[in-house]
């Protein structure tokens, strides 16, 4: 069976935050994800690990015929559509995923003047949180955490590669149309997103 592609968009309704673990020196603790020209993007890896959990939740749910293992296939065993599709430690999966990017003919509004300068990073936006000590149901004191967030409302695009048959193409779409959140902070409103699979 021949290789396809699909065109994965992901429309945020907000910002998103995707970390990269460090911060910018006492203006933020945790830094967006950028790619070489100072737009936000989310990693393949990511897309791939959140589809791979929305097709298990989303798979029984489309009959007996789409049952999912309880964590892995072992070698050698039945092999379940979400393992097949994904891969596992035991097995390669058949879906390739290229980073979801911004592309500036699709986001017209953001500043094309961006580029790489010795200059800080331009922030996008900021939340601040706190941690709060769930024993005592307060505050923790100094532990105040400001994080950049993407700039409302972008829209992002991978391409999603694979020979699927047709029951394959069909947990994969219900696993797009399921995936309503991604990245960090969603419990405080972080990462709303509609998908698309063209």
């Amino acid at each position: 069976m021949p290789t396809r592609e699909w065109t994965l968009q992901i429309q945020f309704d907000g910002s998103f935050h995707i970390g990269t673990g460090y911060g910018h020196s006492g203006r933020i603790d945790r830094s967006l994800l950028r790619d070489v020209t100072g737009l936000p993007f989310v990693p393949g890896s990511a897309v791939k690990g959140k589809l791979r959990h929305a097709a298990r939740e989303v798979a029984p749910v489309l009959g007996e015929r789409f049952w999912v293992c309880e964590a892995h296939c072992l070698p050698g065993s039945k092999t379940c559509i979400p393992c097949r599709l994904f891969g596992s430690p035991f097995r390669e999966g058949k879906l390739r995923f290229t980073d979801a990017c911004c592309q500036r003919e699709d986001n017209p509004w953001i500043d094309a003047r961006l580029v790489l300068e010795s200059s800080p990073p331009m922030i996008w936006g900021e939340r601040q949180s706190v941690a709060i000590d769930r024993r005592q149901r307060i505050a923790r004191h100094g532990q105040l955490v400001r994080l950049e967030c993407a700039p409302e409302n972008l829209l992002l695009s991978a391409t999603v590669s694979g020979d699927l048959d047709a029951e394959e193409l069909q947990l994969l779409r219900a696993a797009v149309r399921s995936l309503f959140f991604l990245g960090s902070g969603s419990a405080r409103g972080l990462g709303r997103c509609q998908c698309s699979l063209l």
